[in-house]
């Protein structure tokens, strides 16, 4: 006998930044130096973990804090690509942006448009095996023992609450009905089968969802994404995306054991537009009012998810627009913009010396009348106090105009976010910081139930390198 009872909590996703503890029993924990031992395996790599049993002889580990380091967000498309400034090439060696996919592959003597993406290091399944682990005598130094009982682990770069259980469900996100959501874009819910999403014809961005995986989601009904266009007189137009390698993405019968447990999809109107003309686009529906996005059967008939209706706007242009991205408590994308004024500053840091404004370098022994201000030229800009280095940092302020609330709980979550990036009007990105400590201390006003926040934010990377002089 060995190990009796284990249990691995494993029986659904997992998220990366939530409380996950292995429970064991064994019938050994009478041996000399008994331990249970544990091996989490990924990327063909083994991490080994001992723990004791407690009083009760029962064993508990908790492995929260090992997962965290397995998986984190992807911030570009993992298919390899031309790059965007290439019209022509055959070098796919480029992992681009993810917010503004499609980018093109080259396969074989033409171009194929890679508009979807996995997980890439958002998602992965570990391998976990669970010994016991003893000595053979009171004088002999303790080894595994016997063999082990295994699981998988299927983690994603995502978080919970302290309110959230050790299994957390998500029957929500398997899509299979019409009521089961997609991973990003859940704020704004129209009814229960519609979730509404603002945007303007310029705007970038991706959803993504939770692919056929193996054992814990292998009915998932993933392979097609439907693309329904309205027109302001109620005129639709289907289009039907493959969930598919071909095109960045994957779909197994048996369920993905990869990264591909994930799959984004660029499919804001921006990144539609940039599709080739053998797609219908929004920009070829005429007087376009709304499209609908969903998991779907091969002809679009047949809906497995949630409705995300991308209504078209259009923002006031006073002022230009702010867009960001930030990851959500799974692990993806969310987008949010704003409209209204920003301020941009200049801070410099600059190390000084004092010197003398004197030349000291000449020979003066032997100096002629009219020659005595040499130390001292008349007319030169000399220095005192010099500047040796500058290091300057650029900031932004934006002001948020006044919110709905679904846009209050998306800055909160902003707020809260690992990553934030600025997206810019043509869907390249730069990584930010957002600096406020508060979220309650940067409200401008709240009038007549109307909330507006002033967020600042710096560059990750500066965009002035530190000069030495």
């Amino acid at each position: 006998m060995a190990i009796q009872t284990e249990n691995f909590n494993n029986g659904d996703y997992v998220l990366a930044g939530s409380k996950r503890v292995i429970t064991c029993t064994s019938s050994q924990v009478d041996q000399p130096k008994f331990r249970f031992y544990l091996e989490v395996i990924y990327d063909g790599k083994t991490f080994a973990y001992t723990f004791r049993p407690n009083q009760l002889e029962y064993g508990i580990i908790d492995i929260s804090s090992i997962i965290q380091n397995v998986v984190y967000p992807i911030n570009v498309q993992q298919a390899l690509t031309l790059p965007d400034a290439l019209a022509t090439g055959n070098a796919n060696v480029f992992q681009q942006n993810i917010h503004s996919m499609p980018h093109n592959k080259f396969v074989g003597t033409g171009y194929r448009q890679q508009y979807l993406s996995t997980g890439g290091s958002g998602a992965k399944r570990i391998q976990l095996k669970l010994y016991d682990f003893y000595a053979t005598s009171s004088n002999t130094a303790p080894a595994k023992q016997g063999s082990s009982v295994n699981a998988n682990m299927y983690v994603l770069s995502g978080y919970n609450k302290s309110t959230d259980l050790i299994n957390y469900s998500f029957s929500d996100y398997k899509l299979t009905t019409t009521s089961k959501q997609w991973l990003n874009g859940n704020y704004n819910s129209l009814n229960s089968t519609t979730q509404i999403i603002d945007t303007a014809t310029t705007d970038y961005g991706t959803l993504a969802f939770l692919n056929r995986t193996d054992d814990v989601n292998d009915s998932a009904n993933t392979q097609y994404i439907t693309i329904k266009y309205y027109n302001t007189s109620g005129t639709a137009t289907t289009e039907v995306f493959t969930n598919s390698d071909l095109y960045g993405g994957n779909f197994v019968l048996y369920g993905a054991t990869d990264d591909s447990m994930i799959i984004h999809f660029g499919c804001y109107p921006a990144n539609l537009n940039k599709l080739e003309s053998s797609f219908t686009r929004p920009s070829d529906i005429a007087n376009l009012d709304y499209y609908e996005v969903y998991s779907s059967n091969a002809s679009g008939s047949s809906q497995y998810s949630k409705k995300y209706r991308f209504n078209i706007i259009e923002r006031c242009d006073k002022y230009d627009t702010q867009r960001f991205a930030y990851i959500n408590n799974f692990g993806v994308w969310e987008y949010i913009t704003f409209n209204k004024k920003r301020t941009d500053r200049i801070s410099n840091n600059k190390t000084e010396i004092k010197s003398s404004v004197y030349n000291y370098q000449l020979e003066y022994a032997n100096v002629g009348a009219g020659y005595n201000e040499q130390p001292f030229v008349p007319g030169v800009s000399h220095e005192s106090r010099r500047v040796t280095s500058t290091n300057a940092k650029q900031s932004f302020t934006i002001n948020t105009g006044f919110l709905q609330d679904y846009e209050i709980e998306q800055v909160r979550d902003m707020f809260l976010s690992s990553s934030i990036n600025y997206i810019n009007t043509d869907g390249t990105a730069l990584s930010v910081i957002l600096t406020n400590r508060n979220i309650d201390e940067v409200v401008v006003s709240h009038n007549y139930e109307q909330t507006e926040y002033r967020l600042t934010f710096e560059y990750s990377i500066e965009t002035y390198n530190p000069i030495l002089l």
